[in-house]
């Protein structure tokens, strides 16, 4: 037998043992999961009024703030090329 013919038989013994392993084991039970059954929520009292918003009325009235727009300079920097 000749040097690549030898690794190659390394090879496929290898491979003989890997494939009688994945045969050789016992196959496992499939997890069994229990699911409770659904319970109904807590009926809401139709008198209770919903809690204010955070910040009350004040907070509603003012727009959000803007991020900061990026400057000249900026976007120069960020379009320049960059050399490979």
């Amino acid at each position: 037998m000749s040097r690549p013919y030898t690794s190659l038989l390394l090879v496929a013994l290898l491979a003989g043992i890997v494939a009688a392993s994945a045969c050789s084991q016992q196959p496992r039970e499939p997890e069994s999961r229990f699911i409770p059954p659904a319970v109904p929520l807590a009926a809401a009292d139709p008198a209770a009024k919903p809690p204010p918003p955070a910040g009350g009325a004040v907070a509603a009235a003012q727009p959000a703030p803007e991020p900061d727009a990026p400057s000249a300079d900026d976007v120069k920097e960020f379009n320049r090329k960059v050399p490979k």
